[in-house]
């Protein structure tokens, strides 16, 4: 609460409580005629903001090679990119959620310092 704008007081916790999604990933995301995109494929914490943006560019990839008629390639296509943001998800969610003492303090002053200058917010946006 001593983060946000405003004077507030705390008199009273009711409940605590950590936030997970359990992150999974198809193994295939194509067996015989069946192909697999988005929360499907690959199911992750929001965090990190890319779900919807996955699913989209997993549907834009079999799109494209459905054209193509190169449909063979897409689990290797696009199974390492829901990797990658499976991974990334869970770092920021670990981040998030750490008691360490060290980390929330690393944690905090980079999130005030993104925050506070643009260029920073320009470049962890175009991340997402």
């Amino acid at each position: 609460m001593a983060h946000l704008p405003g004077n507030y007081r705390v008199s009273q916790v009711l409940r605590t409580d950590r936030f997970h999604i359990p992150a999974k990933q198809a193994s295939r995301y194509q067996t015989a005629g069946v192909f697999l995109g988005g929360d499907a494929a690959h199911v992750h914490s929001p965090l990190g903001a890319r779900g919807m943006n996955l699913g989209i560019e997993d549907a834009a990839s079999f799109a494209r090679r459905f054209g193509d008629g190169m449909l063979a390639g897409y689990t290797d296509e696009r199974r390492p990119a829901g990797h990658r943001w499976i991974e990334l998800s869970e770092r920021i969610l670990s981040t998030v959620q750490s008691t360490n003492r060290f980390i929330q303090t690393f944690r905090n002053l980079a999130m005030r310092t993104i925050g506070a200058v643009p260029a920073l917010q320009r470049q962890s946006a175009s991340r997402a």
